[in-house]
This record gives C-alpha cells, structure tokens and sequence, in this order.
C-alpha cells in the first residue's frame, strides 16, 4: 500500500521517515522561539511600555488567535497544510519584528507597531498550529502515531528549554529585545526547511496544473470566507459532541479563557513590581524545563494513566502559580507550583493529540486540533480588557488572586465527568478506522 506519491511500499517508508526527520527538526527550532518568546515576551513589553499598551498589545495577539483559530482549523481541513504553515512563518517573522520595533520606539508609534505586530502574530498562528498538527497525523501511519507523537514531544520540548533558558538569561541581563529578534529568525529557518515537504493529501498534479498565482489568490479568498468567528467557533462546539468528555471540556476552558486572558494581562506588571530580574527569569523559564522533563517521562511510559488528569491540573497548577504570586509568595513556592503544571501539561499532550486521531476522521481533525489549542484565546480579548481598565484604579494584586482563583474553578469542573480522566475514546466507527493506512491521494475513510 502507498503511503507516498510515486513511491513503492519501501520507498513509501523511506519518504516518510525523510518527511517527519524534515518536520521534527522544524519543530525543534520552532520550539526553541517559543520558549525565548514566552519567557521574553510579556516581561519585555511591560518594561518598554505602559500597562494599558501591554493589555492592548496582548489583548491583540489573543484577538488574533480568537479570529484565526476555527478559520485556521477549516483551512486544516480542506487545503494545503505545509502552504498554510509556510505562508504563517514568513509572515510571523515579519510581525516579530513589528514588536521589535515598537519596544525600541517611544511614545504612541512604538504602541502600534507593538499592536500590530501582536495582531498579525495571533492571526497567523490560528493558521499554523491547526495544519501542523493535523499534517503529523496524515504522514504518520495510525499505528506509529503515539510512539511519534511521543519522540516529537521530547524534541518541541529540548527546543523549548533551550529557548527557556535562553529567554532567562536575556532577562537577568536585559536583552530581552533580543530574545525577539532571534524568534524571528527562527520562524525564516523553520519556513524554508517546510517548504519542500508535500501534503499528502493532495495530489501533487492537481497543484502544479493551477498557475501559482491563482493558486495563491485563491486561497486567500477561502481564508477570507472562513473567518466568520462565530459560526466556525459553533461548528467547532458541534463536533466535540462525538466526544463524550471533550463537550464539557471546551465549554469550561472557553469559560477560562476569558479569566486567563484578565491573568496574562495583570500577572507580569505584579512579576515586575514584585520580583528581582533574576526571580522573573526562574519564574518565567521554569516552564520549559518542566515541559522537558514531562516529555521524557510521556517517552518513557508510551500510555499514561490518568493523562486528563494531568490535563487538568496543567491549568489548575498554572493558575495557583499565578495565585502565590498574587499573594506575595516567595518566589520559589510560586515558580514550584508552576513547574508541577507545565510537567503535567507535557506528560498529557502526545496522548491529546493521538486521542483526536483516534475518535476524530481527518476530514475534522483540523477544527478539533484548532479546538484544543485556540479555545484558551476565544473569550481572553474580553478578560484582557477589562485587565486593561482595572489596572487604572484597581490593586493589581487583589485582580491577579481573584483572576486565578477563577481559573483553577474552571480548570477542575471537567474532572467531573470519569471519561476525561483518561481520555476515553468512545467513536467505534473511528477505532475501526485508525486501523487502516490511508492511501497517499485519499482522504482516510470515516462512518
């Protein structure tokens, strides 16, 4: 059976391997720009500007994403992944440097080009994440998919302690701007090494008969048409019915996003009034470290008992490390707990990607990819701005213990249905499927 255009069942192999060999490095060097940027990023613009300009700036990479993410999900499921991943890349290092530019530049230019940039960075990842994580689940036969998921996992996160603990010590010497600049080139490198991968889902002669220009036209025009926010987000909703957990799960975090968003507004101004450079850099860097080892034990133990488990408490324990830093806690404690988190996130996430390949048929497991990664920005615009106005008159301590204490309500509520606790998969007509080895020039059969 072919698993790759124009090539027999070795050579099939062959192609393959060179594909996720192609992919996984990608994905470490794009791992390693997140790590820098999460750390940098929230940290810089609250010393370069003032706290309503960082809610706005973070309030516009969370719009964003809220406008991109299910429109990025269909665009997964109907075009040319490695296009959408490709055309995100190029255009995000353009956007990171916008941000560059507007920390650099003082007063109300360096303010909009910090927004913009923030925007386009938002919207271009609600097109990236979906098409990347639904193209792994179409090279990887069915069978390989956990084990890879697994081995990807450990490698994202190796890129994402080393950009951590870059981002830590850009922090204790500030150069955090820096930090920016490198993620830029990070997202050229990762453009260029995708850029000679093939979706296998679309055969190749249908693309090279269509002039590229049109070609390119015309998928601007679908993405245009799919960014109708409200009724991609509903239809989203509509298929976690098929899940018997993943309903409740979606309306919990789309209800936490919104506290989030309130958090990751107030969170770095209290970080900066209360903490050293160097407490700021352990506590923003620890996150990765946590990830790596998460991602070693997922290697190591391939089914992970209890993985919803995990899944909940990477949100509770990220929201009670917010909570000991609203409260004053040594920083220690604070960075701790969140170790705990991030660790738990790790260990669940290669089995809640294998889970919507297995309950999922491809035709929708772009919206549902976009689902588990886009729905924690859906309502964060609004907690974001409202972060923006209680900054003005209100004690940013007080917000950040109430935000948090939101957050870990809503992070625990899913627990409450068994099914999630180890994300149960229930869809027989979709176990029967994930069988089979979808032809090369075929979308994988569903009921």
């Amino acid at each position: 059976m072919r698993l790759w255009h124009g090539s027999s069942r070795n050579g099939s192999v062959n192609a393959v391997e060179r594909a996720v060999a192609r992919l996984r490095t990608a994905g470490f060097i794009a791992a390693l720009g997140n790590g820098l940027t999460g750390v940098v990023l929230s940290v810089t613009l609250s010393q370069a500007l003032p706290a309503s300009a960082v809610a706005g700036s973070l309030g516009a990479l969370s719009v964003g994403m809220l406008i991109s993410f299910a429109a990025g999900g269909k665009h997964a499921d109907m075009s040319d992944r490695v296009s959408s991943m490709v055309h995100s890349d190029w255009v995000r290092a353009g956007m990171n440097l916008l941000i560059v530019a507007g920390v650099l530049v003082a007063g109300p230019a360096g303010i909009a080009l910090a927004v913009a940039g923030c925007l386009g960075n938002g919207l271009m990842a609600g097109f990236f994440r979906p098409a990347q994580s639904s193209l792994w689940a179409s090279i990887v036969p069915r069978n390989r998919l956990s084990a890879t998921l697994a081995t990807n996992s450990f490698v994202n996160r190796l890129g994402l302690a080393a950009g951590g603990a870059l981002g830590g010590v850009l922090l204790a010497v500030r150069q955090n701007v820096l930090g920016l600049a490198i993620d830029a080139g990070t997202f050229i490198a990762t453009a260029v090494i995708v850029h000679a991968l093939r979706d296998p889902r679309k055969a190749a002669a249908n693309r090279s008969e269509e002039p590229q220009a049109e070609a390119v036209a015309r998928t601007w025009s679908r993405v245009v048409e799919r960014l109708r926010v409200d009724r991609d987000w509903a239809d989203i909703l509509a298929l976690t019915r098929k899940s018997t957990w993943m309903r409740l799960w979606f309306i919990c975090n789309l209800n936490m996003s919104w506290a989030a968003g309130l958090t990751s507004v107030v969170v770095p101004v209290v970080l900066v009034r209360q903490y050293s450079d160097g407490e700021i850099g352990l506590f923003q860097s620890i996150s990765v470290i946590a990830l790596l080892a998460g991602s070693l034990i997922a290697l190591l133990v391939r089914r992970i008992p209890g993985a919803g488990v995990f899944d909940a408490w990477s949100s509770v324990g990220s929201a009670l490390s917010y909570l000991a830093v609203g409260l004053g806690a040594r920083a220690g404690l604070a960075s701790a707990v969140r170790f705990t988190s991030y660790f738990s996130q790790s260990v669940a996430s290669p089995r809640l990607g294998a889970y919507v390949a297995e309950q999922f048929p491809e035709r929708e497991r772009g919206r549902i990819y976009a689902a588990q990664q886009g729905v924690s920005g859906v309502l964060a615009p609004v907690g974001m701005l409202a972060g923006g106005v209680l900054l003005t008159w209100s004690d940013p301590q007080g917000v950040l213990v109430i935000s948090s204490g939101l957050c870990v309500l809503f992070g625990l509520i899913p627990l409450v249905n068994p099914a999630y606790w180890d994300l149960k998969v229930t869809q027989a007509a979709t176990l029967t499927e994930r069988h089979s080895v979808p032809q090369m020039n075929e979308p994988k059969s569903s009921a």
